[in-house]
């Protein structure tokens, strides 16, 4: 992608938007993320916190997505930044603006297992599982049970290839905890279990892929 480019459009429609009396967030939102491309931290900073002071509670252009999205983004770079303390509250904030949107989905799974991952990188296995079930949950139709032993079956699944990462990392921190620290041997299990629906997604992820394939194939010698 030209970053560069999409920079200099956005802020040309920003214009136009504002004295229609628009919201420009979104605009400034793709505006920081192409700064991130191009490894300017600083100023893809500095434009998703435009976006975060436009749209938050309190502003007459309110947008929960803009917002959470702002604040995930803000969060990611924090972490990446080894700043785990704003790291983590700005992901807290993003998703408390994503379940206003909903309470499933890719917004409020990826910011759990981002939560998750960072309490992992700091051997907060507890913490990190608490997260990790919430991602996990947000990627099922019914299953909803927060207790760390309780898994979804296969078949409630929705969001395929989302959960097989914190699926997998829960899978990693219930190992630890009973390697580790000494938890009962049902740690272990749920662990195994946890890895075996994985690798179920991953092989159903496969299998989808290659009759895309196959379809593209039969596609063109039709």
């Amino acid at each position: 992608r030209d970053y560069e480019n999409t920079i200099h459009f956005s802020r040309q429609a920003i214009d136009s938007l504002e004295k229609a009396g628009l919201s420009p967030a979104y605009l400034y939102y793709m505006i920081g993320l192409s700064y991130q491309q191009l490894k300017n931290v600083p100023l893809a900073v500095e434009n998703l916190k435009i976006v975060v002071s436009l749209t938050t509670d309190h502003k007459n252009l309110q947008d929960n997505y803009c917002s959470s999205r702002a604040y995930q983004e803000l969060g990611n770079i924090s972490l990446r930044q080894k700043n785990l303390r704003a790291g983590r509250n700005y992901l807290q904030t993003a998703l408390n603006y994503a379940k206003r949107i909903s309470l499933k989905g890719y917004a409020v799974n990826n910011i759990n297992k981002n939560l998750g991952s960072s309490y992992m990188a700091t051997k907060d296995y507890r913490t990190a599982l608490f997260y990790f079930q919430r991602s996990i949950i947000s990627g099922c139709r019914n299953f909803s049970d927060t207790m760390y032993f309780a898994n979804p079956t296969l078949e409630d699944i929705f969001l395929t290839q989302n959960l097989i990462t914190p699926l997998t990392e829960k899978a990693y921190a219930l190992y630890l905890l009973y390697e580790k620290e000494g938890y009962p041997p049902g740690y272990l299990e749920s662990a195994l279990y946890c890895q075996e629906l994985a690798e179920r997604l991953i092989e159903s992820s496969l299998a989808d892929i290659d009759e895309e394939r196959s379809e593209l194939i039969m596609s063109d010698l039709r």
